[in-house]
């Protein structure tokens, strides 16, 4: 059967309440997903990461005819799923990334590139991996997002800082260029016209940093490096997340291993 993908209230009851602190550079949320949580949710975060995979938008019309197990098939054939264990690992912290960014943030997210756009799908594409839009006080703001996944969480702080300063400093009509056409493919045109609404405002558009980080362990301060690093080059409304998921190594062949028997 196609499972449901992972709405507003299912992705906000999965993740459960943060630990959540502000600090000088920004605030900081911590999240804790148990084994419990994951054996609930595994059917709707699987849907979840093949949505932000496939190329294949016609499963639910299929599952509406009555044919789910086919809608499901075809889903699978068409998706860019990785088999590599470090691009799975990537690919899920954008995927996460990115519904946190639609779910809780309120941003119109982009979707992590299916394999019609990368021609190897073992590879990580290079760019933002995290994308969104949305008008506050009329004026249009601009997410940008790094995100990182990993067993323990070495030097993702570091790495994630230096890719979004470098991030918040390009051109903002060369970064979404290729993002429009993503949009334009999938036939989402409000998000086209959200992006067109924020190279128009290319000098005044507000940024808004997220840094995503999913780690197996769970460090107790892992923000930390943080102050020093945004003493020397700040960023813009930084939201920092770390997602501990208990024991994800073993649990990741779930979600990108294909169908289950």
């Amino acid at each position: 059967m196609l499972a449901e993908q992972l709405d507003s209230e299912s992705f906000k009851t999965l993740l459960g309440d943060p630990v959540e602190v502000d600090h000088a550079w920004g605030r900081e949320r911590r999240y804790y997903i148990d084994q419990k949580k994951l054996g609930i949710y595994q059917q709707q975060l699987k849907a979840t990461v093949y949505h932000h995979h496939s190329s294949f938008d016609y499963a639910t019309e299929l599952k509406e005819l009555g044919f789910p197990q086919t809608a499901q098939a075809v889903q699978e054939e068409r998706s860019g799923l990785p088999s590599l264990h470090e691009t799975q690992m990537g690919n899920l912290g954008e995927v996460l990334g990115t519904e946190y960014g639609q779910w809780l943030l309120g941003f119109e997210t982009t979707l992590v590139l299916p394999k019609r756009f990368n021609p190897n799908v073992d590879q990580s594409m290079k760019g933002v991996d995290i994308l969104g839009t949305r008008s506050t006080d009329g004026r249009p703001v601009l997410l940008l997002g790094e995100a990182k996944c990993h067993k323990d969480l070495g030097d993702s702080v570091r790495e994630s800082h230096s890719h979004l300063v470098s991030l918040c400093k390009q051109d903002i009509s060369k970064l979404l260029a290729f993002a429009k056409e993503i949009l334009r493919f999938q036939g989402n045109t409000k998000g086209v016209a959200n992006l067109d609404r924020v190279c128009g405002f290319s000098s005044t558009a507000e940024r808004f940093a997220l840094m995503f980080i999913v780690t197996q362990s769970n460090p107790r301060d892992p923000f930390r490096s943080l102050d020093a690093l945004l003493c020397n080059s700040p960023l813009p409304s930084l939201l920092a997340i770390h997602v501990c998921i208990e024991n994800l190594e073993n649990w990741l062949p779930k979600i990108f291993g294909g169908s289950e028997a």
